[in-house]
């Protein structure tokens, strides 16, 4: 009957702190699932990215070895050139 003796402002009182904290930890597990829901699509776009830095350096590779190739065209493109202002001379 001790419990009765409290006034009905304590027990509200107690009553508030209890369904916020209550409120809290729920809300805090809802919110941690969700950010590990998100750290798991972070983990699968980073792999994505991954793949993607993969696929730019052998497309790199292949730019430099056309680059390359151009040069040697360049050059014999100069060369064959030459070689028709002298038979028109």
């Amino acid at each position: 009957m001790e419990l009765l003796k409290l006034p009905i402002k304590s027990m509200l009182a107690v009553a508030g702190v209890f369904v916020a904290l209550t409120g809290f930890y729920y809300t805090t597990g809802f919110r941690l699932n969700l950010l590990e829901a998100q750290a798991v699509g972070i983990d699968e776009n980073e792999e994505q990215i991954q793949a993607l830095r993969e696929q730019a350096v052998g497309v790199n590779s292949s730019l430099i070895r056309i680059d390359e190739k151009l040069d040697d065209v360049k050059v014999k493109l100069d060369n064959v050139e030459t070689m028709i202002k002298e038979r028109g001379n």
